[in-house]
C-alpha cells in the first residue's frame, strides 16, 4: 500500500489529465455518478485535516501577516483578476465566466502542502493557510458569487453554503479532532487513508470529466480559449504570491509557502460545486484546471529555486 500511495505521489501531474480524458471517453457510462461527489470530496477532506495538529495551528497565527496576505490574495486580489480578464473574452456567456472566477475563488489546494515540502518552504505556515481558507469558503465563495453576479446568474446560495459546510467544514473540524485525540497513534493509519482520499479524488476528476465531455467531443473553440485564461490566471497567481512575499520581506521558507498557496487551488472541491450546484458550462473552466495545475506547480518550484540561486551569485558578486 505504500508503494501505491508513493507510486501515485509521484505521478500525480501524469495521472490526473488521463483520468479526466477517460472520463470525457466513458462519460455515457459514468455521467450518472455525479450523486456521489460530495461524499466522495467529504472523506478527501477529513483524510487531508488529519494531518493538521491544532497546537500548530496556534503557533503560526501568532505571526499572522503573512496568512492575511495570502488570503486576501486568494479570495479578492486573484478573483477580481479572473473576473477581469474572463469579461474580456466571455462577457456574453455569463456561465463560462461563473466557471471562470469559481476556480479561482475556491480555497487554495491541499496538495500545496506537498509542494511546500518539496521545496523545503514553511509547512506549517501553509497549512495554516489551508486549513483557514478551506473554513472560510462557505463565507467567500457566495458571497464572491453574489456580488460579482447577482443581475446575471441565479444560484440556491443557501443550499450551496450548506453543501460547503457538508464537503469542507464538518469533515475538516472531525479530522483536526481526530488529529488531537488519536496523536502518534493515528500515524499507523494515515498511509491507508491518504491513498483512499487520492482514490476518491481521481473519481471525482473521472465523473467531471463525464460532465464536461460535450464541450470536448466533439472540440469546441471556447475550451481552447478558457484553458489559455485559467493557465495565465494560474500563472499571475504564483507571481502576486511571490510579489506579496517578496514586498513584506518574507524568509525563504515563507515565500515558499505564499506562493503555492495563493497559486494553487482546490480543484476537487471546485468541481464538486460545479457539478452538483451549476450547468456543465460553469464545471468546464474548473475541471481544465486539473490539466496542468501539478505539472504548473513543478514548473514554478523550480523556476522560484532557479531565480533564488541566481540572486545569491548576483549578490555575491556585488
Amino acid at each position: 500500500m505504500d508503494k501505491v500511495n508513493l507510486f501515485l505521489n509521484e505521478r500525480m501531474a501524469i495521472v490526473t489529465p488521463i483520468v479526466l480524458f477517460v472520463g470525457i471517453s466513458a462519460s455515457s457510462w459514468i455521467g450518472n455518478w455525479t450523486f456521489i461527489v460530495p461524499w466522495l470530496f467529504m472523506i478527501i477532506t477529513f483524510a487531508s485535516s488529519t494531518k493538521i495538529a491544532p497546537m500548530e495551528l496556534v503557533r503560526t497565527i501568532r505571526s499572522p501577516l503573512p496568512i492575511i496576505l495570502c488570503i486576501i490574495a486568494l479570495q479578492i486580489i486573484v478573483p477580481l483578476l479572473a473576473y477581469g480578464i474572463g469579461s474580456l473574452f466571455f462577457s456574453d456567456d455569463p456561465m463560462t465566466l461563473v466557471g471562470i472566477v469559481l476556480a479561482f475563488i475556491i480555497p487554495t489546494a491541499i496538495a500545496s502542502l506537498l509542494w511546500v515540502s518539496i521545496y523545503k518552504g514553511d509547512t506549517s505556515l501553509a497549512l495554516t493557510i489551508v486549513f483557514i481558507n478551506t473554513l472560510a469558503a462557505p463565507i467567500f465563495i457566495p458571497i464572491t458569487l453574489y456580488l460579482l453576479f447577482q443581475t446575471s446568474v441565479s444560484f440556491d446560495i443557501p443550499a450551496l453554503v450548506w453543501g460547503l459546510i457538508q464537503m469542507i467544514v464538518i469533515p475538516s473540524i472531525l479530522g483536526i479532532l481526530v488529529n488531537h485525540f488519536t496523536g502518534k497513534e493515528f500515524v499507523n493509519y494515515q498511509i491507508s487513508l491518504d491513498l483512499i482520499a487520492k482514490f476518491c479524488l481521481l473519481t471525482v476528476i473521472l465523473i467531471n470529466g463525464s460532465v464536461v465531455a460535450p464541450y470536448f467531443i466533439p472540440l469546441q473553440s471556447n475550451v481552447v480559449i478558457i484553458t489559455g485564461l485559467i493557465f495565465l490566471i494560474s500563472v499571475i497567481a504564483y507571481m502576486i504570491g511571490f510579489v506579496l512575499a517578496k514586498l513584506f520581506k518574507f524568509s525563504f521558507q515563507k515565500l515558499i509557502a505564499v506562493m503555492f498557496c495563493t497559486g494553487m487551488r482546490n480543484i476537487g472541491v471546485g468541481s464538486a460545486l460545479a457539478v452538483v450546484y451549476f450547468p456543465a458550462a460553469v464545471a468546464l473552466p474548473v475541471v481544465i484546471g486539473t490539466l496542468f495545475q501539478q505539472l504548473l506547480a513543478s514548473f514554478m518550484g523550480k523556476a522560484l529555486i532557479k531565480f533564488s540561486v541566481e540572486n545569491k551569485i548576483d549578490s555575491k558578486k556585488q
